[in-house]
């Protein structure tokens, strides 16, 4: 193929690997251009025919050095086709030398009319050693400028498609989180006579949706895990029923999409426990246990009271009910049940873990 080189073409442009091509057609010529144009952190590869000049051209070519007589008729479709299929960041320089400035020949003629991106310089031989060698050193600078605006360019790219996902990202969680609000008002619309206990009700399942979202999502650096959302949905009764609630459990965290729903669920088993169950007794328990359980982890959370007032076991399904057995077994996509004793309800919930990055 009439190429020899010093190292394999270096495709990456995060290297910038220095890699001038030398394109003369005489030996002796290619040699002595590559001892005065070689450094130590210069690659030369040198191209006597117009195949192996075919494939040396490209991004990672950081200067092009060609004479006169390489320059045939049928050079300049070669330079144009490559010119031609630069990314739109490149420009390559092309150091010509010739015999006479004045009077290029037609392939370096038709660079300039037709306006194809390159930088050429033109010398007249005979040229001093080290004119030639200054003069390649400020095209690879120019190159090394092109590699640069390349990283940049790549840079936006990659920001960009993290700006779209985020994009994505932010309208699924609103589109979720709306329908979640929807769903509280529907369904708390329901089981509501007066205008008074609707707006109690919404309200305060409403604010333990935005709390949860808050924890889950990071805000002020709050931990997502199971024992904050059971920590925050017990919060407006402490420290009154402190000394009745029970908890054990490791450090779990959990995704938002399901965290949400356990909040939820969570909120409503201590709103109701206040209100009509074991914390509405002085001596009443609360037990919430939760573990990992299984080769391929599954949550379980149970949910316990007792020594409270016999809970009634209604034929009327409400919110709450749905919450605590539909909703957040879907949302986990796990099973849930809940179970009236006569000695207080125990609500159970197993659903795969995953866990959650943070």
């Amino acid at each position: 193929m009439g190429v020899a080189g010093t190292g394999p073409i270096e495709n990456d442009l995060t290297n910038h690997m220095q890699r001038v091509v030398i394109y003369a057609p005489y030996g002796k010529d290619a040699d002595t251009l590559a001892q005065i144009v070689a450094g130590e952190d210069i690659e030369v590869v040198k191209v006597t025919d117009c195949s192996g000049l075919d494939e040396q051209l490209g991004p990672s070519c950081a200067a092009l050095v060609v004479t006169e007589e390489a320059l045939g008729p049928h050079q300049e479709q070669v330079f144009l086709r490559h010119l031609q299929a630069q990314p739109i960041w490149a420009a390559l320089p092309i150091l010509a030398l010739v015999a006479d400035a004045s009077r290029l020949p037609p392939a370096l003629r038709g660079l300039g009319m037709r306006a194809y991106r390159s930088e050429l310089v033109v010398l007249q031989r005979p040229t001093h050693p080290e004119t030639l060698r200054s003069t390649v050193q400020t095209l690879i600078m120019s190159r090394q400028r092109q590699y640069q605006v390349a990283d940049h360019l790549e840079t936006l790219k990659r920001k960009e498609k993290h700006l779209e996902f985020l994009l994505a990202e932010l309208d699924h969680r609103v589109k979720n989180l709306l329908g979640k609000i929807l769903s509280l008002l529907s369904l708390t619309r329901r089981e509501t006579i007066d205008a008074e206990g609707f707006s109690a009700k919404f309200e305060a399942r409403t604010r333990a949706l935005v709390t949860a979202h808050d924890m889950l999502n990071g805000k002020n650096n709050l931990p997502a895990t199971i024992g904050s959302l059971l920590e925050n949905a017990l919060a407006p009764f402490l420290p009154s029923v402190k000394s009745n609630v029970q908890t054990e459990g490791p450090e779990l965290s959990l995704l938002p999409h399901g965290g949400l729903a356990l909040a939820m669920a969570f909120n409503e088993l201590a709103t109701n426990s206040v209100k009509y169950g074991a914390l509405s007794a002085d001596d009443g328990i609360v037990s919430v246990r939760w573990a990992l359980e299984g080769e391929t982890p599954h949550l379980v959370v149970d949910w316990i009271e007792e020594r409270g007032p016999a809970p009634k076991d209604s034929t009327r399904t409400g919110f709450g009910t749905k919450l605590l057995t539909v909703i957040v077994a879907l949302e986990l996509d796990g099973e849930a049940d809940l179970v009236f004793r006569p000695e207080g309800i125990h609500w159970q919930l197993r659903a795969p873990y995953a866990g959650a990055e943070r």
